[in-house]
């Protein structure tokens, strides 16, 4: 728990926490980048710790990593996987960056609670609470709009009586382990 995972000293600590849902664990390669309110990014960051089974059903995963960002605010996190493995859905709940510096030591939580598709890119901002018209990320929230239509497409079983969600998308979204 903990350890760097990446050549250079640590500078942060990412604190991802899965899923506890059916199929929440992903076996894909994790990438993140962290943005400071002076719109500085960070280099792309791997979060992977080798010989270590990152990413299980409900675990709480830590990664010291050097993401090279110079001090301030952060403003936002972009999350994004491959469509490596097995088992490469992800569902994340939450995502925590530490930073280590003592003269800025910032502790931001973005909470997620959403399926990472493989390459496609998440952005998420600190408490993920802003209303429509001031997202800094309309296309993002665009397709996540249009992602939630095809998922609970309706149909009607009988003239005369109301739509209703498909039965094939009521089993994926209700199964127990």
């Amino acid at each position: 728990m903990g350890n760097s995972c990446s050549g250079l000293p640590p500078d942060c600590e990412i604190i991802v926490k899965t899923g506890d849902v059916k199929g929440a664990g992903t076996d894909a390669n994790v990438y993140c980048a962290l943005h400071n309110e002076d719109k500085t990014r960070s280099r792309d960051v791997n979060l992977d710790c080798k010989w270590k089974n990152d990413f299980e059903k409900g675990s709480v995963d830590h990664f010291k990593v050097h993401c090279g960002l110079p001090p301030g605010p952060l403003h936002k996190i972009e999350i994004w996987r491959d469509d490596s493995g097995i088992g490469d859905d992800w569902y994340v709940e939450w995502i925590k960056v530490k930073k280590l510096n003592p003269q800025d030591s910032d502790e931001v939580i973005f909470p997620c609670n959403r399926w990472v598709k493989a390459e496609r890119k998440l952005t998420l901002t600190p408490y993920d609470c802003v209303l429509p018209q001031f997202d800094e990320n309309p296309e993002q929230r665009k397709q996540e709009l249009e992602d939630k239509r095809e998922l609970y497409r309706l149909s009607r079983k009988a003239p005369g009586i109301p739509k209703q969600v498909s039965d094939s998308v009521f089993g994926k979204l209700f199964e127990v382990n």
